[in-house]
């Protein structure tokens, strides 16, 4: 890696110095996938404690895709255990990198209104994730107040109205 100093690798990521001082994030595994479902006229969220904006945010329920895993595979997988939900069929919306500025990573979006189930969450020991139905109409206006500022979500929104599957104000 021409020009970057390793300043920390662990766990397939690390973090790099350029020339000029700059700090970048590079993961190995650099794939990500959320889903934005709806049920009815209301969409599925997750509410957690994010260390670096300190502060509780609003998300799509979503992760990281394991090695070798199928993109519908981890987006199936990370909704199940972050809602304890099930859904039918999937539809891809596009892909974004959510902080290009300072990290390599690459999320792939997904957008569902077809819910069988939704049972009890599966949860990894750190976690600590609410379960959010918020209303298509409330959601937009969350997105224009700014209460909803997560760019994964923003961009689904955008994505699903572009691709007539949501109604805008």
């Amino acid at each position: 890696m021409k020009g970057l100093t390793v300043l920390s690798r662990k766990n397939g990521n690390m973090i790099v110095e350029d020339e000029f001082g700059k700090i970048y994030t590079l993961s190995e595994n650099n794939q990500a996938v959320v889903m934005l479902a709806r049920q009815s006229d209301s969409f599925i969220f997750v509410q957690q404690f994010r260390r670096a904006v300190n502060d509780f945010v609003i998300q799509l329920p979503g992760g990281m895709v394991e090695s070798g895993e199928d993109l519908e595979a981890a987006v199936r997988r990370e909704f199940l255990e972050e809602v304890g939900g099930q859904c039918g069929a999937i539809q891809y919306l596009g892909s974004l990198t959510p902080a290009s500025w300072i990290s390599n990573v690459t999320t792939h979006v997904f957008y569902t209104d077809e819910i069988i189930e939704i049972a009890d969450q599966q949860l990894e020991e750190y976690e600590n994730i609410k379960v959010l139905e918020i209303s298509v109409e409330e959601t937009l206006n969350m997105i224009k107040d700014s209460k909803i500022n997560d760019s994964e979500v923003t961009y689904a929104i955008l994505q699903g109205i572009l691709k007539g599957l949501i109604q805008s104000l």
